[in-house]
């Protein structure tokens, strides 16, 4: 019974992965980017509105996020009518890829260290 169950296991990861490579060649390789459809998704995605809790409060940071969701506008825009920081200092704060590294700088560790925090504790 079990070397059956190995024998259709196998076939099925060959499979799968002949159909991951033809997905890959002949759908996934013709892609093209629109940067510019990126940057506007980005510049609206309300996630970025966490960079400014530490700054303005989380309070004040869900109503930017709603107002701008609801309008459908850039949450920088919303947040230069809504506080009293620069446009500036909004880039600085809302800049993706700044707010990125900041989390992710435990990429700099050790593979091993990196994940620890995402596994379960051991019961004693």
């Amino acid at each position: 019974m079990l070397p059956v169950i190995a024998l259709n296991l196998i076939q099925s990861i060959e499979l799968l992965a002949n159909a991951s490579m033809l997905l890959a060649d002949k759908a996934i390789a013709s892609f093209t980017v629109r940067e510019d459809n990126l940057q506007l998704a980005l510049a609206k995605n309300p996630i970025l509105v966490t960079a400014l809790n530490p700054v303005i409060g989380y309070l004040k940071a869900a109503e930017i996020a709603k107002k701008a969701y609801k309008e459908q506008r850039p949450i920088i825009d919303v947040a230069e009518e809504e506080t009293e920081l620069s446009r500036s200092e909004l880039e600085s704060l809302l800049n993706p890829r700044k707010t990125n590294s900041r989390r992710c700088s435990s990429l700099t560790l050790p593979l091993s260290f990196r994940f620890s925090h995402c596994l379960p504790k051991s019961r004693e």
